[in-house]
């Protein structure tokens, strides 16, 4: 399974019709139809019931959607006493010791998240050492030293030994944004940025 698989997965799944999915992704709709099959015969179980028109997720598809999406989890040694909970929120990590990163590495994500744990009742994190990177910060977690933060992409490369928990009220979008030089006359920048506004065209249309 790789990570392509998942992403066409999401598409299909939101969309809940193949044609869509292929023009949210920039892809041939048999292609992507092949991709999700290969991801059927991989997982062992039907992601989807064929309709006359369009799809729909079937009841193992549904779940396997809300794993599927990528989003802010926390990262905790097994043993941690968080586990034990069946639903965590920010104001349950209070006491929690955290290991984070320096804000000079991603200021805007920095002060996203602060905001985020202060409106959830974490007003305060207790952080006790930062990581510059995510690898970083998932060995500090597996050595015990506390509980952070994580996408939930770290699934794939999580050590045995680390947890992730979903935070029920950790919403936390993030935008992105590209730029180039005025003066870059180069035809293919010109369609790579034209590619992205409609994909960005795209994404916002089927949130409505």
């Amino acid at each position: 399974m790789e990570l392509r698989h998942l992403r066409y997965f999401v598409a299909v799944g939101e969309e809940q019709h193949y044609g869509r999915g292929a023009q949210r992704l920039r892809v041939a709709q048999p292609a992507l139809s092949r991709q999700i099959q290969d991801l059927e015969e991989e997982v062992g179980f039907k992601l989807f019931d064929r309709l006359s028109r369009g799809v729909k997720l079937s009841t193992a598809g549904k779940l396997f959607l809300e794993e599927a999406r990528i989003y802010l989890k926390l990262a905790v040694p097994k043993a941690h006493p968080l586990t034990k909970p069946k639903k965590l929120r920010l104001r349950d990590l209070s006491d929690a010791s955290f290991i984070w990163f320096p804000r000079r590495e991603s200021p805007l994500f920095y002060d996203r998240l602060m905001h985020a744990c202060f409106r959830g009742g974490l007003k305060s994190p207790h952080i006790v050492q930062e990581g510059v990177n995510e690898a970083t910060i998932l060995s500090l977690v597996s050595c015990g030293l506390g509980v952070a933060f994580v996408s939930s992409a770290t699934r794939w490369r999580c050590p045995e030994s680390v947890a992730l928990l979903p935070v029920t009220d950790m919403k936390l979008p993030l935008p992105f944004a590209l730029i180039w030089r005025k003066d870059n006359a180069s035809p293919l920048l010109e369609k790579f940025v034209a590619d992205v506004r409609l994909l960005s065209e795209v994404e916002a249309y089927s949130k409505h």
